[in-house]
């Protein structure tokens, strides 16, 4: 030795969020897609690795969860049994390491352990304590591994400590299937442990999985969002982040850093992938170092080809996919989109609601005359994953591809009974959506694009009115942000005011009932026994049955008359052909969206006389 430092590279490649889009289709619409997908990120490994190689620089390949749930593959592939695609790509790929994230548990545990068992890479999870009844689980709460890289001749061992964190709020979100069987601690508790362990396991690096957004650098404890702080905590060298589907950095422009340690997110269904590079050094008498550090996101792009191996292995899954999802269901005579939900009452929602409906009063026969409302909220609304991202089912024969656009997620129905002043407080929490708009102003944009639009749950069997002009009642984590704060009024329940006291039931996803959402209403409601069972299957049965029909949207919601006052949304490109009055389209965004306005004049709205 010189007693000069030597350099050395280590490559940090990742995905994280996938959602099931190994290939670059739409399921949906049953058509290729050129922007996303695993066979393309493939191509972008290779090439990374490729380069590391002519370098000299040892690679790492992880995946950051939100897996396993997303597409109609990832659904078929649950029920079906194995092998997995998702674990036939990972051992293509040979992927070195993966974390969990919050949706990988929506199937229940059986399941997931189903899955896991095929994998052949260690899988962490620093967050999960597990109870006694899934100690089988195949996952660790940490796990090192080795790399050997060439100093001045001389073969190094460089050993790399990798954790994995989610957020503590799925346990929350899955309850039915996580009460009793296994608990998730705060995120920065279970780094600090992992932190602890890894450097008692004498490694040189540590690299966090982190399955959470940015957040803010004083977010409130156990937030959903926690990156800022997991960045700041001592003796991280790399951190992937995730969960919220960002691209992080957004440009070359942008260093990819928060609080001085590398970090990526790299966006959503396959759209990016993670480079981090460190540059290493190893004083003598010393321990590996990182000298250097930069972090970047290569995008697919349309020109990206997809890798033929991953595609070849992949073909049987897709073939069986499609088949599966060209049977027929039914027919409808009006379109389901989710073009216009935070303008108007829309029919996707309504059949959606009604299914519910159906269900519960089948569930219940002896509910007599008490009321059954049914919540349902947008699950495809474009936003950050894009102007493509929309329900968008044409009138006609509908299959089961439309019937998974329709319905997305494998949630399941929950019945609740709530009082009258509750379910007036949840209609509160669900306007949370809007900005607070300026009377008599035009061209105001209607959605705080701070709050999740799966938030706007449509409580049908009701009739009220939403007054924007007015300030949110609580924030989007559920805290009351103003009590003297009213945006919902004129709550009618069969023609009359909602007697606050009034007991009701409400058929609502369990997603929503599980405290999903931050609704604090439903904290205070009574669940109801119920048989577990998938609102996606509820939807086709309705639609099968002869004695339904899908019908144009009841009036359950309107806006406030605000005179000379105009709000405008953006939405899918594919909106254009159902502009009707009132709305207008006012052409697209640099992202490509479809920008829409309408009058909040009482003459427009759907239901004027509810304002009276």
């Amino acid at each position: 030795m010189t007693g000069q430092p030597e350099h050395a590279g280590l490559r940090i490649l990742a995905t994280s969020d996938l959602h099931m889009h190994l290939l670059g289709f739409d399921y949906y619409t049953d058509r290729p897609r050129q922007d996303i997908g695993l066979t393309r990120v493939a191509t972008l490994i290779a090439q990374a690795r490729g380069e590391a190689a002519s370098e000299g620089r040892a690679v790492i390949l992880c995946d950051n969860g939100d897996s396993l749930q997303g597409t109609p593959m990832g659904d078929r592939a649950i029920r079906t049994g194995p092998p997995h695609p998702f674990a036939e790509a990972l051992d293509l790929l040979k992927y070195d390491v993966i974390g969990l994230g919050n949706h990988d548990f929506d199937f229940g545990l059986d399941a997931l352990h189903g899955v896991l068992r095929q994998v052949g890479c260690p899988i962490v999870s620093s967050s999960v304590e597990l109870g006694p009844a899934v100690a089988r689980l195949p996952i660790l709460p940490c796990t090192v591994l080795e790399r050997h890289l060439t100093l001045a001749d001389q073969r190094q061992t460089l050993r790399i400590g990798v954790f994995s964190v989610l957020p503590a709020q799925t346990a929350m979100w899955n309850a039915h299937h996580l009460t009793g069987r296994l608990s998730i601690i705060d995120m920065q508790q279970a780094a600090q442990k992992a932190i602890t362990t890894l450097k008692k396991r004498r490694s040189d690096l540590i690299i966090c999985l982190g399955h959470t957004g940015i957040g803010h650098e004083h977010e409130m404890a156990s937030s959903e969002n926690a990156l800022q702080q997991l960045a700041a905590l001592k003796d991280i060298d790399a951190l992937i982040g995730g969960h919220t589907h960002l691209a992080f950095p957004a440009s070359t422009a942008e260093p990819g850093i928060l609080h001085e340690t590398p970090t990526v997110m790299p966006g959503y269904a396959g759209s990016h992938l993670g480079v981090i590079d460190l540059e290493l050094c190893r004083p003598e008498q010393s321990g590996w170092q990182v000298k250097t550090h930069k972090a970047m996101l290569r995008l697919v792009g349309t020109d990206t080809p997809e890798d033929t191996a991953l595609t070849t292995r992949l073909a049987e899954p897709h073939a069986a996919t499609r088949k599966h999802l060209d049977r027929p269901v039914g027919h409808s005579t009006l379109p389901l989109n989710s073009f216009f939900s935070f303008l108007l009452p829309d029919t996707l929602l309504n059949l959606v609601a009604d299914a519910q409906i159906r269900a519960v009063r089948r569930l219940y026969p002896d509910l007599g005359d008490l009321p059954v409302l049914s919540a349902a909220s947008p699950e495809k609304f474009g936003a950050r994953s894009g102007p493509n991202a929309y329900a968008n089912v044409p009138a006609g024969p509908l299959r089961w591809r439309n019937v998974a656009d329709i319905y997305t997620f494998p949630d399941t129905l929950r019945a609740v009974q709530m009082t009258g002043a509750q379910v007036i407080d949840w209609l509160e929490m669900a306007a949370t959506v809007f900005r607070q708009i300026k009377p008599g102003q035009t061209d105001q944009p209607l959605l705080d694009k701070h709050v999740p639009g799966h938030l706007f749950d449509v409580i049908h069997g009701l009739q009220y009115v939403i007054d924007p002009s007015q300030p949110p009642r609580f924030d989007s984590n559920g805290t009351l942000i103003d009590g003297d704060a009213h945006r919902i009024s004129h709550v009618l329940l069969r023609g009359q005011p909602l007697d606050p006291q009034q007991p009701v039931i409400v058929a609502v996803k369990n997603y929503r009932a599980n405290g999903g959402g931050h609704a604090a209403a439903l904290a205070e409601a009574r669940m109801l026994p119920i048989r577990p069972v998938l609102i996606q299957d509820l939807i086709a049965q309705y639609i099968r049955d002869p004695t339904k029909r899908i019908r144009r949207p009841d009036p359950t919601w309107t806006f406030k008359a605000l005179r000379d006052t105009t709000v405008t949304v953006e939405t899918s490109p594919a909106a254009i052909e159902y502009i009707t009055h009132p709305l207008t389209a006012d052409g697209l965004t640099e992202a490509g969206f479809l920008k829409v306005s309408m009058p909040l004049s009482s003459d427009l709205l759907a239901n004027p006389q509810m304002q009276a």
